[in-house]
């Protein structure tokens, strides 16, 4: 598969080799996935490309002061400190930024405060002095009006570089669609579902519909024979039992023979 890199203006800020890590996180990034699993590979795919101590997947609701928190490594921030994090949201710079712009470009707390400045909110003494932050850098995934979904690297030493921006900008559109495609994976799965279901309580796609040899042949196939042990059994040609599949295939509404024996062991 091959992937388009972007990032313009930051070509020069990048060697061979953070390209190479790039396109190996992207492999991964864009494996298929549920939408429920985007968060914890993307985080662990970010760890490999830029140093950091702790990160985050955050979906966030400024006006309700809430916020859903993901870390890597999992359990630095407990439960407690979550919920102080979201009594002082209106006080983060970088949420503040994100939901003012609407943008996703990566940005560090120090592009908008010194350290002394930061030091001095109680967002900073009651939550990130707490769980050893002095530095963050992050990006968000465009979602509803009301909702901020950022990924975040946190750092207690050193501020994050200009390479380390670069990369993440060449990695943000690509963090965007995959975040989309795993999205709509899970939204077809769950139509597909939902279709499947209401099939097998139809009578359409009921077990009564076939023909005794065709019940004969589906119990064959639930436990696993093969269309030539079938005929054996049988006494039937592989050919004929493959064409009373097609029959079972149709009338229960189904296109492989797992689906056609999970219909036979769900009644």
């Amino acid at each position: 598969m091959a992937y388009a890199v972007g990032g313009e203006g930051f070509v020069d800020r990048l060697g061979a080799s953070d390209y190479e890590a790039v396109l190996g996180f992207l492999h991964q990034l864009y494996a298929p996935e549920c939408v429920d699993a985007f968060p914890r590979r993307a985080l662990t795919g970010l760890s490999r490309l830029i140093e950091s101590d702790i990160l985050t997947y955050s979906k966030i609701d400024p006006q309700r002061q809430h916020a859903y928190m993901l870390q890597e490594p999992v359990g630095v921030i407990g439960a407690s400190q979550i919920a102080t994090f979201e009594h002082f949201t209106d006080q983060h710079p970088l949420i503040t930024h994100y939901v003012r712009a609407r943008e996703s470009k990566p940005r560090k707390i120090s592009d908008f405060l010194t350290l002394s400045q930061f030091h001095n909110l109680e967002l900073y003494q009651e939550f990130f002095r707490i769980v050893g932050i002095n530095y963050q850098m992050a990006v968000t995934i465009p979602s509803s009006p009301d909702l901020v979904i950022g990924i975040a690297l946190n750092r207690s030493r050193r501020d994050f570089s200009e390479r380390d921006r670069s990369v993440l900008d060449v990695i943000r559109p690509h963090l965007v669609r995959a975040h989309r495609n795993a999205a709509e994976r899970t939204t077809l799965q769950e139509r597909a579902e939902t279709a499947e279901r209401a099939l097998w309580s139809s009578p359409a796609g009921s077990l009564s519909r076939l023909s005794g040899r065709e019940h004969e042949v589906l119990v064959l196939v639930a436990d696993g024979k093969t269309n030539h042990e079938i005929g054996d059994l049988l006494a039937l040609s592989s050919r004929t039992v493959q064409k009373h599949l097609e029959h079972i295939y149709e009338k229960l509404g189904v296109h492989t023979r797992t689906a056609a024996a999970m219909r036979l062991q769900s009644r």
